[in-house]
């Protein structure tokens, strides 16, 4: 069970008390604290940390000037002390992302053991919205804080690196509000009225009285309640962050409560109705004042305390996420449920990635991983799999080659890639109502089968599974593996997929054969097939004639040929994706970027051309739309959108990562920056955009020579 190791420290205890009875938490460390005006708690903060001799101490604000003030006084009380200033702007999503890019490139500082988020903005007195348009106190004392430790999340996991859990924190200051606030789901941007918000949501109104704010109930906007919600998401942002970092990296996310400090900048927007109000309370003893010094003892707590680390998360005596919350250097029972309840804190963390359209598993880490990178992909790499046989490690060793040669395959090969096909596949059936294929072959029974780049398998598979009575057939994989799935076991001509989990597999048809093979050289099939299937295969390709002809002279005479594909850029019909948009963008570096890789990701309109230069008759052109969100009224698009969206929202960094790093020489926090505000215009129901995709088959003559 979480607790203190000084239960005497208390409401009056100071900041550098505390930093003396934790020195070997600070001694060469690297602390990073926002909001360090001085006379400000960050400061107070920083100059606590300063007493027991840490290496760094980086002081993040918007003001250079100001922090220079700041840096000056530190300096010359604590000349050992190397201070930096972080020039960031929280409100802004930008400034934050350039703020953690330029901390990532400080080479001389590899790690961060502490973030006390710090900063914050109260009482803003008419309802504002940030650049990025979230109400403004969200906006800087939540959202800016969130995206900053996530971005900086791999110097932490770097720091935590065999250390004891919970030697790096997050510290986020918070206030009073989690005691009398929740958060406003419904409506966070204030548009509603109070009173036509569900129950639950509405705010405490005989509380505002007590501030002065009367007839809240027929207002949207109170400045005090724009606060409130923010300071409960401080809270919750570290429950959540606790439940993905805690048991992982070791890492700690705490909130602490600093208490009322009348003589900082905070609450320099109240009127002074608001400012009588609370001279009235505090002479009623509703709270009492504290110093700046005893206002950042708290925050040190949090930071520093190792009986914090110990069963955090857990429930006692019926208040959720015992520890989470923190208030004159003890742990705090005093937050409303809501305020500290673990489904809050994941809906809020949903929230945020929306809002920055931006998701963190961790980190970056998860979609700039250096094992699912094919040029640093290792044979003994644990994530991958592990040989059970030594066919199957002869197996994957020729797969691994193949990437080692080549090196062209330019998207990820894991089991988030293997959902997305799971998607992508959804999207491919309600596209063509439920059919595989639109060919002849597609409806009727054929004889054998090859399925180039069959991703998971799920669709020939599924006919497989149909057409039992068909015999043997082949399935290929143009890139050498089978993105995002293995086989098991290497005995059986029929593979067992594996998954994460044993719901997740699925057991192939026994006529289904997988096989590893480069169909840019020579094909090695005697025996030819009926019908021949090609799905979203554009940027795959150096020679796509070449690969069409093969499939041509791979077919028997009246068989099949069928190639479903995407076809970029992205368009709208209306003109709301207008060129300067980052996801009107995105179509276009993809395509500029797999040209200079010299694999063009548009052949796919020149399809038909090509099947009719390789010999192919009857061939026939069918164009579709995918709405890349729910925009679109008609039903059957609306659907087709949602599913388009997910597989586009899920695919991102995939689509992009090797092509911008290879092609276009970005680097991955530029790639990483860029997708985020893709995501964003992705997530615009304002925004009309489509992919543009096309069915193209044809026919080999019956007449035709196999030996041509």
């Amino acid at each position: 069970m979480a607790s203190t190791t000084n239960p005497d420290f208390g409401a009056n205890t100071e900041a550098t008390e505390v930093a003396k009875a934790f020195t070997d938490g600070i001694r060469g460390k690297t602390v990073l604290i926002t909001g360090v005006n001085r006379g400000g708690i960050g400061f107070a903060t920083a100059q606590a940390f300063s007493t027991q001799s840490p290496a760094h101490v980086i002081l993040a604000g918007r003001s250079a000037s100001k922090a220079k003030e700041s840096i000056d006084e530190l300096k010359a009380e604590f000349p050992d002390v190397d201070y930096r200033f972080l020039e960031v702007d929280l409100s802004s999503q930008a400034s934050v992302r350039n703020a953690a890019k330029e901390f990532l490139s400080w080479s001389d500082i590899p790690a961060i053991d502490l973030i006390i988020n710090s900063a914050g903005v109260m009482a803003v007195q008419e309802r504002t919205l940030s650049k990025d348009g979230i109400e403004m106190h969200l906006a800087t004392n939540h959202i800016g804080h969130w995206l900053l430790s996530c971005l900086l999340m791999p110097k932490l996991i770097k720091a935590s690196e065999g250390k004891p859990k919970g030697s790096v924190r997050i510290v986020n200051v918070t206030s009073a509000s989690p005691m009398v606030s929740n958060m406003r789901w419904s409506d966070m941007n204030f548009d509603k009225k109070n009173k036509d918000l569900p129950q639950e949501e509405q705010p405490n109104y005989e509380f505002f009285k007590l501030w002065g704010y009367e007839n809240c109930e027929e207002t949207s906007y109170v400045p005090l309640d724009g606060y409130n919600r923010s300071k409960v998401a401080n809270v919750l942002f570290g429950i959540e962050a606790n439940k993905r970092l805690f048991e992982k990296h070791g890492i700690l996310t705490l909130a602490a409560h600093p208490g009322v400090i009348m003589t900082t900048e905070l609450g320099r927007n109240f009127p002074k109705e608001t400012l009588k109000a609370a001279k009235k309370l505090g002479s009623m003893g509703f709270y009492t004042h504290k110093s700046l010094e005893a206002g950042a003892s708290t925050s040190l707590v949090a930071a520093l305390d190792p009986k914090l680390a110990n069963g955090i998360g857990e429930t006692h005596e019926g208040s959720d996420n015992y520890g989470a919350y923190l208030a004159d250097c003890q742990i705090s029972t005093g937050a409303k449920p809501l305020a500290v309840s673990s489904s809050e804190a994941k809906k809020l963390w949903d929230f945020s990635e929306e809002a920055t359209g931006q998701k963190f598993s961790w980190g970056c880490e998860a979609a700039i991983r250096e094992d699912k990178n094919p040029d640093t992909f290792s044979d003994a790499d644990s994530t991958i799999s592990q040989p059970v046989t030594d066919s199957l490690a002869s197996l994957r060793s020729s797969v691994l080659q193949h990437q080692i040669e080549n090196g062209q395959y330019a998207y990820p090969n894991d089991q988030s890639e293997n959902e997305r096909l799971e998607i992508q596949h959804n999207v491919w059936l309600l596209t063509l109502r439920g059919s595989l294929a639109l060919c002849p072959k597609g409806n009727e029974a054929a004889k054998r089968v090859l399925d180039v780049g069959t991703g998971t398998g799920r669709c020939f598979s599924t006919v497989g599974s149909k057409l039992l009575q068909i015999g043997e057939r082949d399935v290929a994989d143009q890139t050498g593996h089978w993105r995002g799935s293995e086989p098991n076991s290497a005995d059986y001509v029929s593979y067992q997929f594996s998954g994460t989990a044993e719901s997740d597999k699925q057991r192939v048809p026994i006529n289904c054969t997988f096989e590893i093979d480069d169909l840019e050289k020579d094909w090695a099939w005697a025996k030819p097939f009926d019908f021949v299937f090609s799905r979203v295969m554009a940027g795959s390709f150096e020679d796509y004639d070449a690969f069409i002809s093969k499939a041509y002279k791979a077919l028997e005479p009246g068989g099949w040929f069928e190639m479903q594909d995407i076809v970029l850029p992205y368009k709208s019909d209306d003109g709301t994706l207008h060129a300067d948009l980052e996801l009107a963008k995105l179509g276009h570096y993809v395509c500029e970027a797999s040209k200079i890789l010299g694999r063009s990701v548009e052949a796919p309109r020149h399809y038909k051309s090509m099947m009719q230069k390789a010999g192919f008759i009857n061939i026939v052109e069918r164009h579709f739309k995918w709405p890349l969100n729910a925009w679109a009224k008609d039903p059957y698009y609306k659907e087709i959108g949602a599913w388009s969206f997910a597989n586009l929202d899920g695919g991102l960094e995939g689509l992009t990562l090797a092509l911008f790093t290879r092609g276009m020489k970005w680097t991955k926090e530029e790639t990483m920056t860029f997708c985020a505000e893709v995501r964003k215009h992705l997530r615009d129901p304002r925004i009309h955009a489509y992919l543009p995709v096309i069915v193209v088959y044809g026919q080999r003559a019956e007449s035709a020579s196999t030996d041509e």
